[in-house]
């Protein structure tokens, strides 16, 4: 289990996270999502220990990590991948092998040619990082977050320049390692993408979490009946119910099955309808201002 409480993290007078809380359970894909310069980066980067949060703390399994906690070590981060140009695919990995402990050469090259394999660059092992296309090189910083992904997968914008089978790729990967009991938290701009993907989606706005929930997607249909003198509102009583409420010359249907029998009521009726308004969910609302 992955706890986030209460942490905040400033930069000059700007509040990159405001007391920010949330917690992830093994086995759980959450999608975080937000505009830029929502806090999303400050988030995994507090996770991989880039950065430490001014204030609140942040736990795993129960255990408090600090700087120096050895437990990341098992945490995989797809976070600003960065890469020694001049080196081929097999050498960046092996540097993260050395760097994350790791001595012996046999466990190495078995753990790079499995990595190598699942992101779909096992015949670029000895090809230089310089001369890698964007795609490429975020197939690869994948392949880094995989080599020590044994309790948390951690993804910054994973999707980001992958075509659409680099796309499904990855999708397919995080599925899998969820089912593995890896908890993955990652980030995205593309909030069907996500919606896809995630178990669970956190929306975080100016460093604030405001929405924290399984996604479901929902429309509000507004029907706006004409004023006429002869209308009488128990003519379409029948179709009241929680999912149809009346109010002056407006009817709310929020359930889109209830729609077309509210509709043949009202002609039947010989009620005028003015114009119908679909409203969104408030999550597809925010994104698409």
């Amino acid at each position: 289990m992955l706890e986030i409480n209460n942490i905040t993290k400033t930069y000059g007078n700007k509040k990159a996270l405001d007391d920010f809380s949330m917690n992830i359970a093994k086995g759980e894909i959450v999608g975080l999502i937000g505009k830029n310069g929502a806090g999303k980066t400050t988030i995994l980067n507090c996770l991989s220990g880039s950065i430490l949060a001014d204030e609140g703390e942040i736990k795993f399994n129960g255990e408090v990590l600090t700087a120096d906690s050895k437990i990341r070590n098992t945490f995989g981060f797809l976070v600003d991948g960065t890469f020694c140009d001049y080196l081929n695919a097999y050498e960046n990995l092996k540097l993260l092998c050395y760097a994350s402990g790791i001595k012996d050469i046999k466990i190495i090259n078995k753990k790079i040619d499995n990595v190598l394999q699942i992101v779909g660059l096992e015949n670029q092992k000895k090809s230089y990082v310089g001369s890698f296309s964007f795609g490429m090189k975020q197939r690869l910083s994948l392949a880094q977050a995989l080599l020590n992904s044994t309790n948390m997968l951690i993804l910054d914008e994973p999707l980001v320049g992958l075509d659409s089978m680099g796309r499904e790729l990855v999708k397919n990967l995080i599925k899998q390692k969820a089912k593995e009991g890896i908890l993955v938290l990652f980030s995205d701009h593309n909030l069907q993408e996500v919606q896809s993907l995630s178990d669970r989606i956190v929306c975080i706005d100016k460093g604030v979490k405001i929405y924290d929930d399984v996604f479901c997607e929902k429309q509000e249909y507004i029907i706006n009946i004409k004023q006429q003198s002869n209308f009488n509102p128990t003519c379409i009583s029948s179709i009241i119910s929680e999912n149809v409420v009346f109010s002056e010359n407006n009817i709310l249907v929020n359930n889109k099955n209830k729609l077309n029998e509210v509709l043949t009521c009202l002609i039947q009726n010989q009620i005028i309808i003015d114009d119908i308004v679909i409203r969104e969910d408030g999550l597809i609302r925010f994104f698409n201002e």
